[in-house]
């Protein structure tokens, strides 16, 4: 599979609104109906805990694995890589959120991180293909931003 991680794109570029992309959708928002459907569940604390801290290893390994594919396809450059976009911000401030609880930073991220991640879903800039990495990468990561809001 060394077109997976590789760092020119494949056959052609993604499409906005092609069967990958609507696919791509329904699963996010099956996703994040299960963790509003089970809500009252996950409030217990020995599953939130649980459930908080894999969002949050999910969402940390995501960027490890951005980064890792930074460093192996075309070099890390500090231009592209350091996490200095509003995405990558609150993706991080998930992660805290997640493992802290902290309420003031929570609903910063509400509205950073919902907004930003509904737009980033329905119109994606993003080059990559179905089944490469970056596409991965962009359907897990982005609606991870969303899910402190349900838990």
């Amino acid at each position: 599979m060394p077109w997976f991680f590789a760092a020119s794109q494949v056959d052609e570029p993604f499409r906005m609104f092609s069967v990958s992309h609507l696919s791509a959708l329904a699963l996010v928002a099956a996703f994040l109906w299960f963790l509003y459907a089970k809500r009252e569940v996950l409030r217990l604390e020995r599953h939130s805990k649980m459930v908080r801290r894999a969002l949050a290893a999910l969402l940390l390994a995501c960027e490890g694995a951005l980064q890792l594919w930074y460093l192996t396809s075309s070099g890390w450059h500090a231009a592209y890589a350091l996490p200095l976009h509003l995405c990558s911000i609150t993706l991080l401030l998930s992660v805290v959120v997640l493992l802290t609880r902290n309420a003031h930073l929570y609903e910063v991220l509400y509205f950073a991180g919902v907004g930003g991640a509904v737009q980033a879903l329905l119109t994606p800039e993003l080059y990559y293909p179905f089944p490469h990495f970056r596409f991965f990468h962009f359907f897990l990561a982005t609606p991870g931003l969303s899910g402190p809001v349900c838990i």
